[in-house]
């Protein structure tokens, strides 16, 4: 058997061709190369040899393939293989990190026959059981370009993917064609495990968050200040809410880069809820408040000292001129006046009244809502959220 007769670097002929168009059932291109070579074979030796060329699936294409859905994007293989090969890959390429191909795939379009097994991911008409040769491929590049034969497809137009209600990937032969002023990322690999044309088509950017990890040692405590975030990070050995190591400080974020804003002097252990009034952040600490002046932070700050057994000092929201803090070991909410932060009376903290578990607490208007969490993390039936109305007059 000549194989130089079915098969070159451009495209494939006779029985292979038929196999790629799922014109023929595995079993009829067994036969078809049976009766070529004139002698009885081993199907599997036959599958084995066509096989023999595909290349090894490299790891990091498979984690890159992990990596763009785990960040939301939609990811589909186009591809005009056969069954005997996409079988192939299937049970040994796609299974080398002990995973399917279902992982690394939201939906497959392939040119393989229903019968032969090797089914289209999703839900297919009764009336077109066959993706591709020549049943849909081509018929979906030319739905694209007939909409409109005389100008590039528009970006909100919705061109019809095969059996797919999704709209927002589309496949273009020619991503040139992609317009240039929209949001989008666009990637066309070979897959690495054959050389019959399968690409990987991802469309439409997703926004996604970014991150913060720059500097950050157990974080509790973020504040959004003049477009930039404060961050409160414990920087000790563990994460423990009520150590006392003194090695806290104050990050200030720009985009995804930090500086530090407030060092780790030994004045801060596990720097929790973060306020800033007229220019001074005021940090609650474990047993303590500690107010700096973000005009000169390197000065020594004031230390607004809480009462013997009141360590959990957690949050804290502003009503006028009156600053509220929550002790959540204790249950326990403090009053301070902040009228003028440059000359606090650091022993001018009044005890206002108690929550079990005080913990978050937030003023909107003249009510104050605060969660209710234990430090033990055991909750009952007591946790949940307080409000108290017309806090101005109490």
């Amino acid at each position: 058997m000549n194989a130089a007769e079915f098969i070159n670097p451009y495209k494939q002929s006779g029985v292979l061709l038929q196999l790629e168009r799922g014109e023929i059932r595995p079993e009829d291109f067994h036969d078809a190369i049976i009766r070529e070579i004139g002698r009885p074979v081993d199907p599997q030796a036959i599958d084995d040899a066509l096989c023999s060329f595909l290349l090894d699936l490299p790891q990091y294409k498979l984690d890159m393939l992990l990596d763009l859905r785990r960040q939301g994007y939609r990811v589909f293989m186009l591809s005009n293989t056969n069954p005997i090969m996409m079988r192939f890959m299937m049970e040994h390429r796609f299974k080398q990190q002990g995973l399917t191909i279902d992982a690394y795939f939201d939906r497959l379009f392939l040119s393989l026959p229903d019968e032969a097994g090797e089914t289209v991911s999703g839900d297919l008409p009764e009336n077109d059981r066959r993706i591709g040769y020549p049943a849909c491929r081509k018929p979906v590049h030319r739905r694209l370009r007939s909409q409109h034969p005389k100008r590039p497809l528009r970006w909100d137009s919705t061109p019809t993917w095969p059996h797919s209600t999704k709209t927002s990937e589309i496949c273009f032969r020619n991503t040139n064609r992609l317009p240039k002023n929209k949001s989008y990322e666009k990637a066309h690999f070979p897959c690495g495990g054959c050389r019959s044309g399968c690409r990987l088509l991802v469309r439409r950017k997703t926004p996604t968050t970014p991150v913060l990890t720059d500097k950050i040692v157990f974080c509790e405590a973020t504040l959004p200040l003049d477009g930039k975030l404060l961050v409160g990070s414990f920087g000790s050995d563990e994460f423990n809410p009520l150590n006392t190591e003194g090695k806290g400080y104050i990050l200030e974020f720009t985009d995804t880069v930090s500086r530090v804003l407030i060092p780790a002097d030994g004045t801060l252990s596990a720097p929790k809820g973060l306020l800033v009034k007229d220019g001074y952040l005021f940090i609650a600490d474990v047993g303590k408040m500690a107010v700096y002046n973000l005009a000169a932070p390197n000065e020594k700050p004031k230390i607004v000292p809480f009462p013997e057994g009141e360590l959990f000092v957690n949050d804290m929201a502003l009503h006028g001129n009156t600053l509220y803090v929550t002790v959540t070991n204790t249950g326990s909410i403090y009053a301070l006046n902040v009228a003028r932060p440059s000359q606090l009376d650091t022993a001018g903290l009044k005890p206002y009244v108690t929550v079990p578990g005080a913990n978050g607490i937030v003023i909107r208007g003249d009510t104050m809502y605060i969660a209710s969490y234990p430090p033990d993390g055991v909750t009952t039936q007591d946790n949940v959220i307080y409000r108290i109305d017309n806090i101005s007059t109490r």
